[in-house]
């Protein structure tokens, strides 16, 4: 009986000491397990390189691991900066997006098939973020090559072709950057924008509008010269003057965010003159003539109302710089 009792004592006591000893090593285990986590963690590091939005609408991004350890894409978070909305994507839908260390990974993002489907506007903002499984993640944001002066239910373009001019006796081009002096002067410029409509109602754009550049003359002081909104079928040679609410831009409602754009010239002398403004010569002696180069700054008034209705409205906004080289 006594020996049975040992017997079952020292099994008890086996049982206990295994059993200690499992839970301790499984302790251990689990510890050192979320130790290598952490370490992998802390010692992961990815970078968005580059980043666009293809014609597919989905976004294009070029991730590189420059961490430690080899990274698995996990997640696509895609915030719509522009009206404020946000989603996540899975990117391991198809295949596991493991990167190895010190190389990358292109194209992420144009796997995703999600519904609703994932459709990005090019003209919109974006803040892009790429998250790996271990919780890391990478972001960039993705800002339009043109974007637009939005400073209404319309806006101006920003791109090359959107802002010209032309003059009556020295030519013109893209207006962001213009040679004249004294001896190259622009006589009877007109400047031509890109407007674009995006409200839900046709704009009709009041006579009273027009386009202020702001010239240096000395250290402290300015000149302002106007150039009045014209018919826009006016050429720098031709200039036909502006009847008040002639130009009816209507609205798009089909697809409000691409709008519809016309082409809107100034130039006139005063409201409703068919005479053109000449350009500002730089400023003969100032602290910028030894550089031989200006900048002028760009406002733009514009007033408008829409179509049918006696809604009146105008804002007046800062629209661009002109860089002025003197010849």
């Amino acid at each position: 009986m006594i020996s049975v009792l040992m017997t079952l004592l020292i099994l008890t006591w086996l049982n206990a000491f295994y059993a200690v000893s499992f839970h301790k090593d499984f302790y251990t285990q689990s510890r050192e397990d979320r130790n290598t986590a952490e370490w992998e963690r802390d010692h992961e590091k990815l970078r968005i390189a580059s980043l666009s939005i293809e014609s597919n609408q989905k976004p294009n991004a070029t991730v590189v691991n420059e961490g430690s350890v080899p990274i698995v894409l996990a997640d696509l978070w895609v915030t719509d900066l522009t009206n404020n909305t946000n989603r996540v994507y899975n990117l391991s839908q198809t295949r596991e997006l493991i990167i190895p260390t010190g190389s990358y990974e292109i194209n992420v993002g144009q796997n995703v098939n999600a519904t609703p489907t994932l459709a990005l506007n090019n003209l919109h903002s974006y803040d892009i973020r790429v998250y790996t499984k271990r919780g890391n993640f990478a972001k960039q944001t993705y800002v339009p090559t043109t974007p637009n002066t939005d400073v209404g239910p319309f806006y101006f373009s920003f791109d090359k072709q959107s802002f010209n001019y032309t003059t009556s006796n020295a030519g013109g081009g893209p207006a962001w950057e213009i040679v004249c002096s004294s001896s190259y002067p622009k006589n009877n410029i007109l400047f031509i924008l890109k407007f674009t409509n995006h409200g839900d109602r046709a704009i009709e754009i009041s006579y009273l509008s027009y386009m202020m550049v702001v010239a240096p003359r000395d250290d402290y002081l300015e000149d302002e010269s106007y150039y009045h909104i014209l018919n826009n079928t006016s050429t720098s040679v031709a200039p036909v003057a502006y009847t008040d609410y002639s130009q009816v831009v209507p609205a798009n409602p089909q697809n409000k965010e691409v709008g519809v754009t016309q082409i809107v010239k100034f130039g006139g002398l005063k409201p409703g003159s068919s005479t053109l403004q000449s350009f500002p010569i730089p400023p003969a002696a100032s602290q910028y003539a030894s550089e031989r180069k200006f900048v002028y700054t760009v406002w733009i008034g514009i007033f408008w109302r829409w179509q049918g209705t006696s809604d009146y409205y105008g804002i007046y906004v800062p629209f661009t710089g002109i860089h002025v080289r003197s010849s």
